[in-house]
């Protein structure tokens, strides 16, 4: 969720900027990216050859709605979708990517500015 949206801006961009060349051969897939009532986002801009983009959300200021329970948008329970949603499943997460067990509160390390 950006503080502060602007027309035009992504949420992974695969395009060249600053002289930089656009990305090659990577992959953006499932990727959230909610910016409430703003248009002219995407969640992922690409202009690069041989990357692989699916599964992210197409529109976003019309995807899911959060809870944000605890206000931060900082806990995983803040994200529980609310709208234009249309099912899923839930599925237990133990531990991160390092093995490490998660806390039965998780907090996302996210900061909403």
């Amino acid at each position: 969720v950006p503080s502060n949206p602007q027309n035009g801006q992504a949420c992974i961009g695969y395009n060249s900027a600053a002289g930089v060349s656009a990305g090659i051969n990577s992959v953006a897939k499932n990727n959230l990216f909610y910016a409430p009532g703003s248009s002219g986002l995407s969640t992922v801009s690409d202009s690069g050859t041989g990357n692989t983009v699916s599964n992210n959300t197409t529109l976003p200021a019309s995807n899911p709605g959060f809870t944000d329970g605890s206000g931060l948008y900082d806990l995983i329970s803040d994200f529980k979708p609310t709208a234009n949603y249309s099912g899923g499943a839930s599925v237990s997460v133990l531990y991160d990517a390092l093995g490490v067990p998660w806390a039965p509160t998780w907090n996302l390390g996210a900061i909403n500015n």
